[in-house]
């Protein structure tokens, strides 16, 4: 079984600790790396700011709400419309939370939600697309700076 961490903030480097399987998932427009679908799971990390949280803590992710203005499936280009259905998108785990996208308004915005994220949702989005099914969603509480 193949372990991959996806981060989508650009400053995350301080966490990680396998360099070989971890990637950087720089915007909602790239389209990710190709791997063996069934055998590789996949772990999305996202910051996120909450107060109520230990500062570097790990949340997880068990569901999303796409504030960000923008509908990811919207980006890929196919010919012909398809509905994906997400709502099991993330390995349930029993301490899993939910997390709003914010996108691009992350940073303005972070403070007027609970588990607020950036582009967790865009990276699990299109590994669903792809055929991944070990996905895992988490989210590493930022509240000071490194």
């Amino acid at each position: 079984m193949k372990k991959i961490n996806l981060y989508t903030f650009s400053d995350y480097k301080p966490y990680v600790k396998d360099k070989e399987n971890c990637f950087y998932f720089q915007n909602e427009k790239q389209e990710i790396y190709k791997t063996d679908k069934k055998n590789t799971h996949i772990y999305i990390y996202d910051k996120t700011y909450n107060i109520n949280k230990k500062n570097n803590e790990i949340i997880f992710i068990n569901n999303h709400i796409n504030k960000s203005g923008t509908n990811p499936l919207l980006l890929i280009k196919k010919k012909n419309t398809t509905f994906y259905d997400i709502t099991s998108i993330y390995k349930q785990g029993p301490k899993g939370e939910t997390t709003i996208c914010l996108g691009s308004r992350y940073n303005k915005e972070k403070k007027q939600h609970e588990n607020p994220s950036g582009y967790l949702v865009y990276a699990a989005i299109q590994l669903h697309v792809l055929g991944y099914k070990n996905i895992f969603g988490r989210l590493i509480n930022r509240t000071n700076k490194l």
